[in-house]
């Protein structure tokens, strides 16, 4: 019942493959004219991630044979947005050129809060201890592992968080 739990984001397009590669071909068309960063939200494992990237070279390969061009190098991230994902951060590092940390998401889950929901919201913590320390996590992983890291969400917004 909870569409925050449930069949959305990469889990939706993994299901849903045809869907998925729709999606890919088109990104993929559009990687010849110009710099692409292709970036898949709500991982929660490796899984999701190697399937993801299987797909999408299958459809370059695709493409190739149609003899339609596409960039040879597109950066290819993920959005860092569940527990599990933060949890395993410096494993998910190695497989991605880059890291987006979706807040709202985040904050929702470590907090199990729905942020739409009245009767809870003053329980959604943007500074909690927890989810600072997952942000925290996630940003070194990706410094030690060499790849960039962006942040979004609501609490980009406050620079304090969000040094230059």
């Amino acid at each position: 019942m909870n569409p925050f739990l449930g069949l959305r984001a990469v889990r939706y397009c993994l299901k849903h493959q045809e869907i998925f590669k729709t999606q890919f071909r088109a990104l993929l068309r559009a990687s010849a004219f110009g710099n692409l960063g292709i970036m898949v939200p709500m991982i929660s494992n490796r899984e999701e991630v190697t399937e993801s990237k299987r797909i999408m070279l299958e459809c370059k390969e695709e493409l190739a044979k149609k003899g339609f061009k596409t960039a040879e190098n597109i950066r290819f991230g993920i959005m860092i947005e569940t527990p599990s994902g933060c949890d395993h951060c410096d494993v998910l590092a190695k497989e991605v050129d880059f890291f987006s940390l979706g807040t709202n998401d985040l904050i929702q889950y470590v907090c199990a809060v729905d942020r739409l929901n009245e009767e809870v919201q003053d329980l959604y913590e943007p500074y909690h201890p927890a989810v600072l320390r997952m942000i925290h996590r996630s940003a070194a992983a990706a410094k030690e592992a060499g790849i960039q890291v962006g942040i979004c969400g609501d609490l980009a917004a406050h620079q304090v968080y969000c040094p230059s």
